[in-house]
């Protein structure tokens, strides 16, 4: 169990309780997350958070895939600013840490904004604007957020988004994927599902009626919208090659949620949709493992021969 820690006025949430017992034939790992998924999902590898501790290897028979979603970040102005943040950070300043995510907070979603809200109400945040994602044209602010504007100005100082809501398709990629160097995505082998909000499809991803070239598409990369769009007036359509000339979704992201944003900005431009256009092809490991880890998976990941 790792606990919160103790937080000076912070009252004890749900967090601080142990959990609950499990079966005697239930073994949770904690603490560490998949990384990649190898031989047609028959061999999945983890990396704990605690970068000193070694990497597991698992061995299973049967995979079931409970990812959920994550909410896309606008592509608006100033999406990049302090004070930004999805849905999930949010709660868990709120309810994790006792620590409101700001002093005034707009809430802006798909559909989930109105609870969020509530949410974050009854943890103790003050929440000033409740709306849909698609009337947000500017997140305001030179260094921090100040305000929004959504066909009028409000001031704030954090913005929380609630969508649109799309699952992470890394791991089911390699679980299917086929090749060596242009990866094919397969169906799902028999032994592997996946269960939960992660199966219930993706929402779309609507961008603003005018699209602003400083919006960033890939905050690890500095990939702005501007930057995506000279190369797409210059006749370049292919997003591998898109990804390959702007590094976006190649920093720790690993092109989740950026690639989401970029096939939209790539689609709204060429108008086509997102869905005719491959995604990149995302190789493991979908998060940083330090170099001992990697090299005591060595003998585990090698070639069979």
């Amino acid at each position: 169990l790792v606990t919160r820690g103790d937080v000076p006025g912070r009252t004890a949430t749900a967090l601080d309780r142990p959990p609950e017992p499990l079966e005697p034939a239930v073994q949770a790992f904690t603490g560490m997350e998949l990384f990649g998924a190898y031989r047609a999902g028959t061999l999945f590898l983890a990396a704990p958070h605690r970068y000193a501790e070694g990497a597991v290897a698992f061995y299973p028979s049967e995979v079931v895939l409970a990812t959920g979603r994550r909410s896309m970040p606008p592509l608006v102005a100033g999406n990049h600013l302090p004070g930004v943040m999805d849905a999930h950070a949010a709660l868990d300043l709120a309810a994790g840490y006792g620590v409101p995510p700001g002093q005034a907070v707009a809430v802006l979603g798909t559909g989930a904004e109105t609870l969020v809200a509530a949410r974050l109400k009854a943890l103790g945040t003050t929440v000033v604007h409740t709306g849909p994602i698609h009337d947000l044209r500017r997140v305001l602010g030179r260094s921090r957020v100040t305000g929004i504007d959504v066909g009028r100005r409000l001031g704030c100082d954090c913005v929380v988004h609630a969508g649109p809501w799309r699952a992470d398709p890394s791991l089911p990629f390699q679980v299917a994927a086929e090749g060596l160097l242009q990866l094919v995505g397969d169906a799902l082998p028999g032994h592997v599902s996946i269960v939960g909000d992660a199966a219930a499809g993706d929402e779309p991803i609507r961008l603003p009626a005018t699209l602003s070239p400083h919006a960033l598409v890939c905050p690890c990369m500095d990939v702005t919208v501007g930057e995506l769009l000279s190369h797409i007036d210059a006749g370049e359509t292919d997003p591998e090659i898109l990804k390959r000339l702007t590094s976006c979704g190649m920093g720790p992201c690993q092109g989740y949620p950026c690639w989401e944003n970029m096939l939209a900005v790539l689609a709204a431009r060429t108008g086509r949709r997102p869905e005719d256009y491959a995604r990149p092809r995302p190789r493991p490991p979908r998060r940083s493992i330090t170099v001992a880890q990697a090299a005591g998976l060595c003998d585990v990941v090698e070639p069979v021969r």
